[in-house]
């Protein structure tokens, strides 16, 4: 499992014990995302504006990606050789994993805080303009935009072929049906403050982290809540799946917990 800091460092851990066996040194900026390219490489998004990717098995940087005029907040995979990043400065970059610039998406009028895979040519983004879009990646043009939330967007997670989750700073989530572009279901105050992440769960349930120091864990069938973890002391910033089913989350607590 890898963890990123806005100490600007990232940490490689096992798992079966708990300790950290690799560190990453070299952005000049907070960490805001990681993603596993593949078994060898990892890519970081940092608020020094580049995304950097890593070699797993010696722990050097073997590229720096440069373009982005502000901070990268997210990373999303999009193909096996390709992956894509936004940025607060408005615009989504996609990448080779060799570093090459393929395209630049532009469409959103804020900042992209979150973007998510959704099948074969096609990525979900959500920004502090308060609207989602479905991108054509082989057009490079959006082909469906969500509009509802009322405050900035802060997370995405696919559920199935044809819906998605999304939260914002309104304090709601809010579930979409990718083919008619409508509006399922809202829930209004998930938590008592707004939901910073969201991830579909191995057992087909969906986990939120909030700024309420919780996690949640909800029903899609019912859109009721089944369990509230109780473990950190101050804002949860990342719920994530892990391969074992568990869940592993991260807090401003500067704490990671494994739940069972």
């Amino acid at each position: 499992m890898a963890s990123g800091s806005f100490d600007k460092s990232i940490c490689i851990w096992n798992i079966d014990t708990l300790t950290v066996y690799q560190k990453l040194l070299g952005h000049t900026g907070g960490i805001n995302s990681l993603l596993k390219l593949n078994e060898s490489f990892l890519a970081s998004a940092s608020k020094d504006k580049s995304i950097r990717i890593w070699n797993l098995s010696t722990g050097e940087t073997i590229n720096v990606l440069v373009g982005h005029s502000q901070s990268v907040e997210t990373l999303s995979l999009v193909s096996d050789i390709s992956f894509a990043s936004g940025s607060i400065d408005k615009t989504i970059r996609i990448w080779e994993m060799t570093g090459n610039l393929i395209k630049i998406l532009i469409g959103h009028t804020n900042s992209v805080n979150c973007l998510v895979f959704l099948k074969k040519d096609f990525l979900i983004s959500g920004s502090s303009d308060q609207s989602i879009r479905i991108w054509d990646l082989n057009l490079g043009k959006t082909v469906t935009t969500f509009t509802g939330h009322r405050d900035y967007i802060r997370s995405l997670a696919v559920l199935t072929d044809s819906s998605f989750a999304s939260s914002a700073e309104d304090n709601t989530i809010k579930f979409w049906n990718i083919n008619t572009g409508k509006e399922i279901k809202t829930i209004n105050k998930p938590h008592s403050n707004w939901v910073r992440s969201l991830v579909l769960l191995s057992d087909g349930t969906l986990a939120s982290g909030s700024e309420d120091e919780k996690i949640k864990i909800w029903n899609l069938s019912t859109y009721k809540s089944m369990k509230t973890l109780h473990g950190h002391s101050n804002i949860v910033y990342c719920v994530f799946s892990l391969p074992d089913g568990k869940i592993a989350s991260s807090s401003v607590d500067k704490t990671i917990v494994i739940w069972k």
